[in-house]
Order: C-alpha cells, then sequence, then structure tokens
C-alpha cells in the first residue's frame, strides 16, 4: 500500500556484503522501497511514528531507493542509512 514513483529517489552502490539499515524519518506516513540484487524490499511503519525501514544483508551491487508515501500526500524526508 502506498504510492512512489516509477523511478528511483536514490541509487546505492554497496561494493561488498554489509549489515545495512535504511530508514526514512518524514512529516507524512512514508513508505520504503529498496530494490536490488539479492532483494526486494517494502515496508510502511517498521521505523516507528509511521516512518519506513529497511534492514538487513545487502549483497554486492546496484539498488535502487524509492521513498514514497501511504496515501497522497506532499512532504519532507530524511533518509538515513547506518551499517549494523
Amino acid at each position: 500500500m502506498g504510492t512512489i514513483d516509477t523511478t528511483p529517489d536514490h541509487r546505492l552502490t554497496v561494493t561488498s556484503a554489509l549489515n545495512l539499515k535504511i530508514f526514512v524519518e518524514s512529516t507524512t506516513d512514508s513508505t520504503l522501497v529498496v530494490v536490488g540484487p539479492n532483494r526486494t524490499g517494502c515496508d510502511d511503519d517498521s521505523h516507528g511514528d509511521l516512518d519506513a525501514e529497511i534492514s538487513g544483508m545487502f549483497a554486492p551491487g546496484q539498488y535502487q531507493i524509492f521513498v514514497g508515501t501511504n496515501g497522497n500526500q506532499n512532504g519532507n524526508y530524511t533518509i538515513t542509512l547506518t551499517e549494523q
């Protein structure tokens, strides 16, 4: 459920396998989709306060990151990537 663009908002290149957490803090009910060589993940509220988070092992390769909303809302967001 939610709305994202057809083109990614961000691209990530992973050069060696790592345990990564990607999360969004926003002024709306955020959604997050990550598409890459070893995974496709989507989330709505795992980071709390209606914010999205995807975490786990990321294999080397190119990833597309889409940030959207759950509904038809406009707002601002900050995306954060941390190694776990």
